[in-house]
C-alpha cells in the first residue's frame, strides 16, 4: 500500500532519526571508552559485524538520501514551475540527491574502518573466510512504461461509488535520469545478499491515450455534472514527471561457473516517490499558472528479478552486469476542487545495470 506523506512529516521523522543516531553514537563512544573490547566481544562472527554495518548504513543512507531527495524535488519543482528548461530541473534534483547520498556513503565508510579493525583482530579466521563483504556503485539505463493507470473521483455519487472512474492500460514513458546507486552486501560460495539504495527519474511522452471512462464529471463553467464521455485524450510531453528514491534488499544464488560467475535472484524495496506536473490531474488538462499544479510525495513499494554476471578483475575488485525486470507502485492524490482524484499506477521497467564492487 502506498502512503501519502508531506515534506513536513518526513522532515520531522528524519529529525527524530538524527536524534537517535546522535544519542546512540554518544552512548557507544562512552561504552567503548570504559571497555575497549566491547564491540569485539559483541561481534562474535563476521555475520554479526555485517549486521551492525548494514544497520548503520541503512540509517545513514535513509537520513541523508531521504532528506536530500526532498530538497532536490523542491529545487526541481521550482525550476519546472518557472517554465525553465526541464533538463535543468532534473539536474538540480539529481545533483542535490546524489550529494546527500554521497554523505551517506561517507558516513557508512567511517563505520567500515571500525569494523575492519575488529575483523583483523578476530582470531576466528576460518569462519570469517566463509563470507566476503563488499560495497559497490552502479549505474544503468532502462526501457519503461506506465501500466494499469487508474484514476477515480474522491467524491461519491448517490450509489456510494466514485462519481467517475477512468483507466488506461499503458502510457509511454522515457528515462529522464539514469539509475544510480550504492550497495553493501556479502556473499558465500552459494548465496549472497545486499542492501541497495538508488535513484531514478522518468517522464511521460507526448502521446494520445485511450481511456475507458465511466460516471459523471463536474463542469465548472456550467456548474453541473455531465456524463463522462472521453475515449481518447492527448497529453503533452512531461505531463507527469516521476522521481524515486529506492531503499531495499536483494538476494541471489550462484549458478555454475562459465568463465565468469552468473547468478539469479530477486529484490524488494521501499520507495519514496515524487510525482510532479504543471497540470492538476488527468481530469483537468489546463496548465496551472505560476507554479506546479501537482507536487506529491508518497511512499510506495517495488520488486524485481535479477539476472547477473560477476566478473573478478583482481583479488579485491570485481565488475558486474545485471538485467532486471522491475515493477514500481505509485499512488497519489491529484486534481483541484470538484475534480480531485485518487490516482494509482505501476511503472514497469526493464533495466540494465553495470557496476564496480570492492571487497573489504
Amino acid at each position: 500500500m502506498d502512503i501519502p506523506i508531506t515534506r513536513e512529516v518526513y522532515i520531522m521523522v528524519i529529525r527524530i532519526i538524527l536524534v537517535v543516531i546522535l544519542s546512540t553514537s554518544t552512548l557507544s563512544n562512552i561504552s567503548q571508552a570504559s571497555e575497549p573490547d566491547t564491540l569485539l566481544k559483541k561481534s562474535e562472527t563476521e555475520q554479526a559485524v555485517f549486521r551492525e554495518l548494514i544497520t548503520g548504513t541503512i540509517i545513514t543512507m535513509s537520513f541523508f538520501g531521504g532528506y536530500s531527495f526532498l530538497i532536490g524535488t523542491s529545487f526541481g519543482g521550482d525550476e519546472i514551475g518557472s517554465r525553465d528548461n526541464p533538463k535543468k530541473a532534473t539536474a538540480k534534483w539529481a545533483g542535490a540527491t546524489l550529494i546527500g547520498m554521497s554523505f551517506g556513503v561517507y558516513a557508512a565508510e567511517s563505520l567500515v574502518k571500525s569494523y575492519q579493525k575488529i575483523q583483523k583482530s578476530d582470531p576466528r579466521n576460518g569462519e570469517i573466510d566463509r563470507w566476503k563483504i563488499y560495497r559497490a556503485i552502479f549505474s544503468g539505463t532502462s526501457a519503461t512504461s506506465i501500466i494499469n493507470f487508474q484514476s477515480e473521483s474522491i467524491f461519491e455519487g448517490d450509489n456510494g461509488l466514485p462519481q467517475w472512474t477512468a483507466n488506461t492500460p499503458e502510457v509511454k514513458t522515457t528515462m529522464t535520469f539514469p539509475v544510480m546507486g550504492y550497495r553493501l552486501g556479502a556473499h558465500g560460495t552459494r548465496f549472497g545478499g545486499e542492501f541497495e539504495t538508488s535513484i531514478v527519474s522518468h517522464h511521460t511522452n507526448k502521446q494520445t491515450i485511450s481511456y475507458d471512462a465511466n460516471g459523471e464529471i463536474y463542469v465548472s463553467d456550467l456548474g453541473i455534472y455531465v456524463p463522462l464521455q472521453i475515449d481518447q485524450v492527448e497529453i503533452p510531453d512531461r505531463f507527469l514527471m516521476l522521481h524515486s528514491l529506492s531503499l531495499g534488499a536483494n538476494f541471489y544464488t550462484w549458478l555454475p561457473d562459465i568463465g565468469v560467475n552468473p547468478y539469479v535472484g530477486f529484490g524488494g524495496r521501499l520507495l519514496l516517490n515524487s510525482v510532479q506536473s504543471l497540470f492538476p490531474g488527468p481530469a483537468e488538462l489546463i496548465q496551472q499558472k505560476g507554479g506546479l499544479a501537482l507536487d506529491s510525495i508518497t511512499l510506495g513499494w517495488g520488486f524485481n528479478a535479477i539476472f547477473g554476471l560477476h566478473i573478478p578483475i583482481s583479488e579485491m575488485k570485481f565488475l558486474f552486469a545485471e538485467f532486471r525486470p522491475i515493477r514500481y507502485s505509485f499512488n497519489y492524490e491529484s486534481g483541484l476542487d470538484q475534480l480531485q482524484a485518487h490516482d494509482r499506477f505501476t511503472l514497469q521497467s526493464f533495466e540494465f545495470q553495470i557496476g564496480l564492487g570492492i571487497y573489504y
